[in-house]
């Protein structure tokens, strides 16, 4: 079975994960982005290897952070070699005319102890949405940990159309996680 499902979230077609111009930047040795679904009864994990993102974040206010993801969909590893196959087609996320998934951040409300909660915009496949996201925040010596689920419903965005539609065979809400990494970006330590 695949390492455990991250979050899954927005990318640069051919690098790995970094920062745009954020004051952090991800360390993608140590984090992932994935996600978690139902397909003909069976639950797989994927993975999203390719991401980058724009952070900009003071630890001392962290709701006042702004966070900007992308995630190469053509990269996709759907936790099994058929669906890895066609999860670039036209019926799952078009990755041709659609190469990237993006979230980004509108407003942080602090939880308590290191929780927030991240409101934002989740593109996908041409189609936004607003989006909840519940995270925690921990410090581990100079970075930042950033650590969350939340589930979505892939027909929101046209994932799986045409005869994937049938959430009998294939379930319509995938649990997405994610574990990142911040590191303090190097113009910025």
């Amino acid at each position: 079975m695949k390492k455990q499902f991250a979050f899954w979230f927005i990318g640069a077609m051919l690098a790995p994960a970094m920062a745009f111009a954020g004051n952090w930047q991800l360390d993608d040795a140590r984090s992932n982005i994935g996600f978690q679904y139902q397909a003909m009864g069976a639950t797989l994990d994927g993975e999203f290897p390719l991401y980058q993102a724009d952070i900009q974040l003071d630890p001392a206010k962290p709701e006042q952070a702004n966070i900007l993801l992308d995630v190469t969909t053509a990269k996709t590893d759907a936790g099994n070699p058929d669906a890895t196959a066609e999860v670039g087609n036209p019926l799952f996320f078009d990755s041709r005319r659609y190469p990237t998934a993006r979230f980004a951040s509108t407003h942080i409300q602090p939880q308590g102890n290191g929780r927030y909660l991240v409101e934002g915009k989740l593109s996908v496949k041409g189609i936004t949405r607003p989006t909840r996201i519940p995270v925690l925040l921990k410090t581990e010596g100079k970075n930042q940990r950033l650590t969350g689920t939340f589930k979505l419903n892939r027909l929101d965005f046209k994932i799986g159309e045409g005869m994937w539609a049938d959430t009998s065979a294939l379930a319509n809400e995938v649990r997405v996680a994610f574990s990142l990494l911040l590191v303090p970006s190097p113009a910025k330590k």
